[in-house]
């Protein structure tokens, strides 16, 4: 019998590049997100070091720093300001994960749907190999039972 061959086994295979390429995106731009939300969280331990190291510098009774207070103040401001920057960026991201969640999962849909058509088409091979299998089991046995037949008529005829 013939080897087994899936009539549409390239588009399978595009099946699963596209997919794995629908993965590698959600996948790269989910990484952007991650990185941004570690960005805001590196942020965020700059403000309150900045605040503590402050309280840490003024003794009691000292006075205070107008300046420096003022290049601190100016300081978390736009570190606040790059926080809520990168808030809005987030939400980008997030929007456009929405639409590559959507995407992959289509593209994971119609390769598991060429899966199954392959699968499908592997045990109707299967099933028709066995048939052709049987088939050939019984002509070898007919004709055994011809040879042996043809034996006993000879040794019918002999004796």
């Amino acid at each position: 019998m013939k080897k087994f061959n899936f009539r549409l086994e390239k588009l399978l295979m595009l099946k699963e590049y596209a997919e794995m390429e629908a993965k590698l995106k959600y996948a790269s731009v989910l990484q952007k997100k991650l990185d941004i939300e570690n960005e805001n969280r590196n942020i965020q331990k700059s403000i309150i070091k900045s605040l503590s190291d402050s309280y840490k510098q003024t003794d009691e009774g000292e006075a205070i720093n107008l300046d420096l207070l003022s290049i601190q103040e100016e300081y978390i401001t736009n570190l606040i300001s790059k926080i809520e920057i990168n808030d809005g960026k987030k939400q980008d991201i997030e929007k456009k994960l929405t639409v590559l969640r959507e995407e992959l999962t289509f593209t994971t849909k119609e390769r598991k749907v060429m899966d199954e058509l392959k699968n499908k088409s592997y045990l109707k091979y299967r099933k028709e190999a066995k048939k052709e299998e049987i088939k050939e089991i019984d002509d070898i046995a007919g004709k055994y039972k011809q040879i042996i037949a043809m034996e006993e008529l000879q040794n019918d005829r002999q004796r």
